[in-house]
């Protein structure tokens, strides 16, 4: 799952995808064994700035303040940050290969978790075949899932889109030989132009 943590006082506050939400109550209760823990939803609204992406948790969206997602999920897609619901492939997305380091989501000094070996040997090693890449394309969206495709060759596929722009999960080495080459990049009939 993917979520932002924000410590107060006496709790800590995970702002994550309303759609996940029960089920990451489900995931942290599970774990919680028999420590004295209460975990529970809040009524906490979360304002991401579209300029900075700093997030803060209010009680209520400040008067005055517009809300644009669309600006907001460009600006999203410009930094190359990515979001769980639109972005990943659930149970399949590999955190280095989703920007993790640079968003600093892992601590490799601390802590233990579910595939923590191979993540630490992968980024020790240096060897990260897949990265996330933005593309631009002259349609409304491209559908997630669907091929990158380069002379014939599959070299990756799409995520999250949104009219004109998208983010692409790519073959690093693959995508390089394609631009060397002035292979076109297509993808649903579509030519797409990579960053």
């Amino acid at each position: 799952y993917d979520f932002y943590i924000c410590s107060t006082d006496d709790a800590y506050l995970l702002d994550c995808q309303k759609s996940k939400l029960e089920e990451i109550i489900k995931k942290f209760t599970q774990y919680k064994l028999r420590q004295d823990v209460q975990i529970s939803k809040t009524a906490l609204k979360v304002i991401a700035w579209i300029d900075s992406m700093k997030r803060e948790v209010v009680e209520d969206v400040p008067k005055g303040v517009v809300v644009d997602f669309t600006k907001y999920e460009e600006q999203r897609i410009l930094k190359k940050i990515p979001d769980a619901d639109k972005d990943f492939i659930f149970d399949k997305s590999f955190p280095l290969e989703f920007r993790a380091i640079e968003l600093n989501a892992i601590d490799f000094d601390k802590g233990c978790y579910v595939g923590q070996e191979v993540v630490a040997r992968t980024n020790y090693r240096g060897v990260v075949r897949k990265n996330l890449y933005v593309c631009h394309f002259a349609s409304d969206f491209l559908p997630k899932g669907d091929e990158l495709i380069a002379n014939e060759r599959k070299i990756g596929v799409v995520l999250g889109s949104i009219p004109n722009l998208g983010l692409c999960l790519l073959n690093s080495e693959e995508l390089r030989v394609a631009k060397e080459m002035g292979f076109k990049i297509i993808c649903s009939g579509v030519e797409v132009l990579v960053d």
